[in-house]
This record gives structure tokens, sequence and C-alpha cells, in this order.
């Protein structure tokens, strides 16, 4: 965008947060690769449940990038099996499509950081208007391997959980963010409804994300 300078929040430090999410898929030597928001410093990702369904492997690779010109480093590996007090446990929701994921590791050579970053706010998805201004952070397929920022507004609803907006989604787009007028995160882009209508998008709105979390993590 030309006008990233009269936005109302820093583009660039939100758009850090957002990585590459590459999953193998089971018995084939293909992935599928989206994108994901790293919600929170130590490295929890929030991302599609469609990207990470067809693994049982139990990691993905994570590619990230101080520099939104080039192409990310996949340099993490992040685990979708959560380990507290010796009991394993996942955080996904295939009616949602959302899942949590963890960064464990790093590539031979790398080490994890102190501080993954992460976003700044998360917003209200239940307080969006129609023509609100919506914005769109990921890595679509066809955008040359490099970190994509588009514009749009919030054109309307589906159901409770799904927002329609004019802002372009594609299929690697998928799993990243999406914020409002102030940079804070509203919800993550889906493909749930790919293609029923044409020039729009729908997003998962943060409050459902954030409804089922507190009750799948009894808070």
């Amino acid at each position: 965008s030309n006008n990233l300078a009269g936005l109302d929040f820093d583009v660039k430090k939100e758009l850090a947060a957002i990585v590459v999410v590459a999953c193998p898929i089971d018995n084939s030597d293909e992935w599928n690769v989206g994108s994901g928001v790293i919600t929170s410093d130590n490295g929890v990702i929030l991302t599609n449940f469609h990207i990470i369904q067809d693994t049982t492997q139990y990691w993905c690779t994570i590619g990230i990038t101080n520099d939104f010109s080039k192409e990310p480093e996949y340099i993490y590996y992040a685990d979708y099996i959560f380990l507290v007090d010796n009991q394993e446990f996942t955080v996904l929701n295939e009616e949602l499509d959302v899942a949590l994921l963890q960064i464990v590791s790093a590539k031979s050579g790398y080490q994890l950081p102190k501080r993954f970053p992460s976003i700044s706010k998360i917003g209200s998805s239940d307080s969006l208007n129609i023509n609100d201004k919506m914005y769109m952070g990921g890595y679509p397929s066809f955008g040359g391997g490099t970190i994509t920022f588009t514009e749009g507004v919030m054109s309307g609803r589906l159901g409770d959980d799904l927002i329609k907006t004019s802002a372009k989604i594609d299929s690697g787009n998928s799993g990243g963010g999406a914020f409002n007028e102030n940079g804070e995160l509203v919800g993550i882009p889906t493909l749930i409804y790919e293609g029923t209508m044409e020039g729009l998008g729908y997003i998962v709105g943060i409050d459902s994300i954030k409804y089922w979390l507190d009750q799948a993590l009894g808070q």
C-alpha cells in the first residue's frame, strides 16, 4: 500500500508477527502451506486447522523474515502437541478452522530467540461494522513468496463466526492476520467458503476464537 504512513498503527511491526506455516502431508511428498500469526512472544501461533490437518508427524516448519522484500527463512519448527504438567493436549477446532501451534525448536545453526515478534493487541470482531476498514497480512501463493498486505472493508457477516471482507484473500493468506484500522487483530482469513462469493474474502472472527479458547482451556 502507498498509504502505510497514514495508518494509525505500525504495519511493519504487525507484519513481523506473520509467518509461513508449512506442514508435511502424511504418506506424500506434498505439503500444506499457509500463513500464521504469532500471538505471544513465546512463539504461540494461531493458524488454520486445514493447514495442519493432514499431518500426524506433529510438526510444521515456520518461515519468518525481517526483510519484507525477501522470502522468509524456514528456520523454526512448531508442534501442535502441547505439554503441560506431563500431559499432552491439542488446541484444534475443525469447525472454526483454527488451530494453535507452539514453536519448539530451531534449525541447525540457529537458536530460539528470547522473544518472538508478536502482534501488539487483540481487538474485537463483534464490534466491527459494515464499511469499517480492514487489512490482511499473509503469504499468498501468487505473491512471489514474499509477504503481502491488502486493504478492504468489512462487508458483512455469515452466521456468528464468519466475517465477509472486500480485502483480497488467497490460499496462502489463510491463517494470517486480519486487522482493524487500529492495527488490532480481529480474526484470521480462512478458505472454508472459497469461491462461493466472488470478490469477497472470509475471516474467522477473533471473538469466536477467544470464546472457543476460553472453553477449550477451561478459563
